[in-house]
């Protein structure tokens, strides 16, 4: 009955996200709710109650099509708005407790973050729209991109199928794509002693590999000139968060594994 409601409403579904059909609606399961460890006492009724509407606001994974469709203001939701659509016979908008309004996350002290991460950057975009309305020089995807203003590198072995991924959500996430390392290098030897808000990522992957020596001996310039502001040494789950939160996180909370990377990574936290 389901497959004939959907054929009924002429919904188009598409497995991937593409920008060339103007997906106007995600579907994705939520987070299973946490099990309840200690039986529930008189007067917690509706607490409980809350906390699972709170539960159902996370979707249950965070995938690449999720995230390029919070980066495009594309609402997300659970299954439970076409199952009910299907019962109903008709169209109509998501309700709030249909609204997925984050993304999980898998780094320790951003969990807090993440509260409303994909409503924040559909907000932010509806802004920025209006803003653009008004002046036709403005870019609306500018205005909120989480990356805005960064140039990113990635080091180290990134598998061709994650490297391709990264690329499209740094681009999309508003940052550009350093695609060598002498052009990194030269980024970091061009930085002046005047305050910028342009920033030099350095990202790296989950390996033991070492940082490239010309990479390794810039950022110590860098930072020695007193440049370490303007760079950022973090692991490759930083674009993941920072697109969570809608919002370019600290360097702090994402240490690079590697040793080198980890020893850059200090060196800017100075």
């Amino acid at each position: 009955s389901l497959h004939i409601f959907l054929q009924t409403v002429q919904l188009r579904i598409c497995e991937n996200f593409s920008k060339n059909i103007s997906p106007t609606i995600c579907v994705m399961p939520v987070a299973e709710q946490k099990k309840q460890r200690r039986p529930q006492r008189k007067g917690r009724k509706q607490k409980k109650k809350a906390d699972n509407a709170t539960n159902r606001l996370t979707a249950n994974s965070r995938t690449l099509k999720a995230m390029r469709s919070a980066l495009d203001g594309i609402p997300i939701v659970s299954p439970d708005w076409i199952y009910r659509l299907s019962k109903a016979g008709k169209v109509s908008a998501p309700d709030s407790e249909e609204c997925i309004q984050t993304l999980p996350t898998k780094t320790d002290g951003v969990e807090s973050m993440t509260t409303c991460g994909i409503t924040s950057t559909a907000a932010k975009l509806q802004w920025a729209k209006e803003q653009q309305a008004a002046d036709e020089d403005t870019n609306a995807q500018e205005i909120i991109a989480p990356l805005r203003n960064c140039s990113v590198l990635l080091i180290a072995s990134f598998a061709k199928e994650k490297r391709s991924d990264m690329h499209t959500l740094i681009t999309e996430a508003g940052g550009d794509v350093i695609n060598t390392a002498s052009a990194a290098v030269s980024k970091l030897n061009a930085l002046s002693g005047e305050e910028s808000s342009q920033r030099i990522v350095l990202l790296c992957d989950d390996s033991a590999s070492t940082v490239p020596s010309g990479i390794a001996k810039a950022v110590e310039q860098a930072t020695a000139k007193g440049h370490g502001g303007d760079i950022m040494v973090v692991h490759s789950a930083w674009v993941f968060d920072c697109i969570t939160c809608s919002a370019m996180l600290d360097a702090k909370l994402f240490a690079p594994k590697s040793k080198k990377g980890k020893h850059l990574w200090e060196m800017c936290q100075k």
